[in-house]
């Protein structure tokens, strides 16, 4: 146990970018496989073990990160991916993710079919028609369901740049290296001219979420799910035996 702990620890204090397994679902599964023939523990309790001391790291780091937060909206805006500010900090890509959610983007305003005139004025460069933009609506931050939301349905809520993104922060659109959307290219040609138009009407920041969160092997949307999930089978399975 002593020994699965330091391996933990020492794994996750290494940089980001020399430590893939916190930013690949396949190669963490893959480490953790590894590591638990190595330590001769199960699994299931080694990935407890790891994600305990894991969440112990983040209580300790938290604080730097938060306390840089312009320093990583200016590299977002700069065109850095979230993934790659991600791994720079070594700090979860979906709470990354969040952070900058949380600095440029806005809460929708007006109704749908305001927003869908705007998505629609929004070229694949991000370049945004400055006639359909209401130029003296203040953008309402982003509240916390919000947040959440877009980092469960990235395409959904954040795919329209100009309706989410606070306009002074737009320009970032035209940066970075455009994320493909996972599948692109699969199937025949009509499916991958469809899937070329799809990326070009959504923003590059919905697509950067969207590889941020698949990136994240422990945090995110689907792994509260699954730890919700299980807590409810522990539930049932604590209650039933009560009963018996």
């Amino acid at each position: 146990y002593a020994a699965a702990l330091s391996w933990c620890r020492q794994t996750i204090s290494r940089s980001g970018h020399d430590n893939m397994m916190l930013f690949s679902p396949k190669q963490y599964h893959e480490e953790i496989d590894a590591a638990s023939a190595k330590f001769d523990l199960p699994v299931e309790a080694l990935h407890s073990l790891f994600r305990n001391a894991h969440v112990a790291h983040l209580k300790r780091t938290s604080h730097q990160i938060k306390s840089q937060t312009s320093r990583h909206v200016q590299n977002y805006l700069n065109g850095m991916s979230i993934l790659n500010i991600s791994k720079k900090c070594n700090y979860p890509p979906s709470m990354m993710a969040r952070l900058i959610i949380e600095n440029i983007a806005m809460m929708p305003g007006g109704d749908e079919n305001d927003a869908n005139k705007k998505c629609q004025s929004t070229d694949a460069e991000g370049e945004t028609n400055a006639s359909t933009m209401n130029t003296n609506a203040k953008p309402i931050p982003p509240s916390r369901k919000f947040v959440t939301e877009a980092v469960r349905s990235p395409e959904k809520i954040l795919g329209c740049a100009s309706d989410c993104i606070i306009p002074q922060y737009l320009f970032s659109e035209k940066r970075g290296k455009r994320t493909q959307l996972e599948g692109r290219g699969v199937g025949s040609n009509d499916d991958r001219q469809f899937d070329e138009v799809r990326e070009r009407t959504i923003s590059r920041l919905a697509l950067e979420v969207k590889e941020a969160v698949n990136s994240d092997p422990m945090h995110g949307p689907r792994h509260d799910r699954e730890r919700h999930n299980i807590g409810m089978e522990y539930e049932l399975l604590l209650e039933k035996r009560l009963r018996s």
